[in-house]
């Protein structure tokens, strides 16, 4: 690998723990009852870091009601091997770390 990197496909994927990014919400009072969001539920975001040896790093931002879980970790690692193939292309090995996801 050392001396052919283009061989291998390294992925490192990484997300925060619950709440650790949630995006600043507008103030829950205000004078005015139709802009008010007391009794809403809070928005918040997903973000998922992908590092890709020799490519560089993709970000995603997903909203919290999509869910978790495989479901979006997969489809992550999806996306990011779409971006490398583009990139620099595949190499005949694939190897993938996966860090605070489900």
């Amino acid at each position: 690998a050392a001396k052919r990197p283009a061989i291998i496909t390294a992925l490192n994927i990484d997300a925060p723990t619950q709440d650790q990014f949630d995006i600043p919400v507008q103030d829950r009072r205000a004078h005015d009852v139709v802009k008010s969001l007391e009794n809403n539920v809070k928005w918040k975001s997903k973000i998922t870091g992908i590092m890709a040896a020799g490519c560089g790093m993709v970000t995603y931002i997903t909203r919290c009601g999509l869910g978790s879980g495989p479901n979006l970790t997969i489809t992550t690692l999806y996306l990011a091997l779409h971006h490398v193939s583009e990139q620099r292309g595949l190499g005949s090995r694939l190897s993938v770390l996966f860090d605070n996801t489900s």
